[in-house]
Formats: structure tokens, sequence, C-alpha cells
């Protein structure tokens, strides 16, 4: 599906250069739009390969020359402001509903598995941030040897596994709210705010040209749109292969066992005690 989108988006974005050459822009302004489709050309044609950066670069590049070509087709009169207004909240919302896309794809790749569980790799990153020290003095750079440390009586070490344990329930909830709420509002934002623009195109019939050329710049902000949602939902590809791999940790177990193995420790300590006085 992402191959038949990415060689639509990049025969249809070839055939702005045509809409550039034919265009009532200047020479210079011609030149500048042509090195933008360029670039936009040269990072769509990574396919699979596109990063969601080249897919933001890529986008806004197209954006920009269709702006352009809308304000050249809409001659002596401009564009309508009330069709300006709404472009830049379609803009607006689709660049808040990404940021949001983002923000759950960086969740979901880099602190939270598929499993529902905190990565390893993160673990270890809160486990080295806590500054904790074991028995011997060592800074403890690992989630396991903090969990260790922890059910040897270090105080601190436990302490630190409390608040790893808030973070992932942060990440959680956080997760949680991008998935049911804020990212299928930020959805709805750009559906209306696009809807607006094709009313306020519809409502202006005189401007045939550059309505058409706004239709066809929308076209492709969707289809470009797709492949930023195909590539924040695709696996990483992790080329060591370990966040695959990585079955991650539940802190909040951890620390509940750890008050197990603690209660467990002392009820022994007091038996032995016991036997020892008979």
């Amino acid at each position: 599906m992402a191959e038949d989108i990415t060689l639509k988006v990049v025969t249809e974005t070839k055939g702005l250069q045509e809409k550039i050459n034919s265009s009532s822009l200047s020479k210079e302004d011609k030149s500048v739009l042509s090195a933008k489709l360029s670039e936009a050309l040269n990072l769509l044609s990574k396919g699979a390969n596109a990063s969601a950066r080249d897919l933001s670069i890529a986008g806004g590049n197209i954006r920009k020359i269709i702006d352009e070509l809308v304000k050249a087709s809409a001659g002596a009169k401009g564009v309508s402001k009330g069709l300006i207004e709404a472009q830049k909240s379609l803009e607006e919302a689709t660049k808040a509903r990404d940021a949001l896309r983002k923000e759950y794809s960086n969740i979901t790749k880099t602190k939270i598995n598929n499993e529902g569980k905190l990565r390893t790799s993160e673990a270890n990153r809160l486990a080295t941030a806590a500054n904790v020290t074991n028995n011997r003095g060592e800074a403890i750079k690992s989630y396991q040897a903090l969990v260790n440390a922890a059910d040897k009586g270090n105080v601190a070490a436990k302490q630190a596994l409390e608040n790893i344990t808030r973070t992932f329930e942060s990440y959680q909830t956080r997760l949680n709210e991008l998935n049911t709420t804020a990212i299928p509002n930020a959805d709805q934002a750009v559906k209306i705010a696009a809807e607006q623009v094709a009313k306020v195109e519809q409502d202006s019939p005189e401007t045939s040209a550059s309505v058409q050329m706004q239709e066809f710049g929308n076209e492709l902000q969707n289809l470009i749109d797709k492949l930023k949602q195909i590539q924040s939902e695709a696996p990483d590809n992790d080329s060591g292969g370990n966040k695959h791999n990585d079955v991650g940790v539940d802190p909040g177990d951890d620390l509940k066992k750890l008050g197990q193995n603690t209660t467990q420790a002392s009820s022994s300590l007091g038996k032995a005690f016991k036997q020892s006085s008979i």
C-alpha cells in the first residue's frame, strides 16, 4: 500500500514542474520553486526508507509551491481573505495532528513495547539517570542492577524504582490519551478545516483556476499524510533487532515483588530467631 501511494505522490508531484513552467510567476520565482520541487522529489523517491522528517520537508515544499501557484492562478484579484484564512487553519490543524502522531510514535518506539511494558532500554536510561550507587559505592547503570540493590535494602534504589514506576504510569496515561482522544480529535479538526477550505472554494467560482490548483495541492497533502501515518505505525527497524526482542519490564510489578521479598525475608529471620531462642 505504501509503495502504491508513494508512486502516486511522486508521479503527481512531478506534474508540478509543468504547472510551474506555465505559471505567470517570474523567472526567479520559478527557479526557487523548481529547486523546492527537486528536493521534495528526491526525498519522496526514498520510498519506504523516507523518514518522518523527509516526508515533512517534502510536504512543506509542496505546500509552498501550491500556495505560490494558487496566488499566481488567482491573478490580479488575488486569493480571497476567506480562502487564505481557511488554508491557514488547515495547515495549523495538520501540524498539530502530525505533532501528536509523532509523540505517539516516539512513546511506542522508545518507551513502551507492544506488550505494554516499559522498554528495557528506557528502564536502563531511567535507572542510570537516578544516580544511585550500590553498597560498594559504584554507580548503578542498569534497571536490573537497581532492582537488585533495592531488594538488598538500598533505600535510594527503592525510591528510584518508585519514581520509575510513576514515570512508566505517566507514559501509559499519555499513550491512552493520545490513542483515545487527542489524535482522534486532531483528525476531526483536520477534516473540519479541509471541509471549510472546500466550502470557501465552492463559494468563489470566479477563482476556478486557483481552486483547482488548491484541490490538487490538498490531494497531494492527503497522500503525504497517509504516508506519514503508515510510516509512524510501521515497526521500528532497529539495526540490531534489540527493540523487536525487547520483552520489557514492569516496574510496578517489580516493586510489588520487592515488598513481598522483604516480607518473606523478615518472616524467615523471625523464624530463625525463634528457633535459635528455643
